[in-house]
């Protein structure tokens, strides 16, 4: 499984993580439409266990209902 590095542009620290509400951009260095800017939920430093809402780059917004330790969790609503 590949890892990326986002930038978290707004978000709330607890004990030096991202903890709650936090605003994620990525810019994908060769495929624009991998690229996304997005809202969710993070849990000591993980989007884990709440759900997740962005905007790719292909203009074609997307929202997960729950995430698990950055991805789609099985079963989750993708709509």
């Amino acid at each position: 499984m590949i890892q990326i590095r986002v930038t978290l542009e707004m978000c709330t620290l607890y004990k030096g993580v991202p903890h709650g509400i936090a605003y994620i951009n990525y810019t994908d260095p060769e495929d624009e439409s991998l690229s996304f800017r997005g809202v969710g939920v993070f849990h000591h430093g993980k989007l884990h266990n709440a759900p997740f809402s962005c905007l790719p780059g292909d203009g074609r917004p997307r929202s997960f209902s729950n995430m698990h330790n950055g991805r789609p969790a099985d079963g989750s609503y993708d709509t």
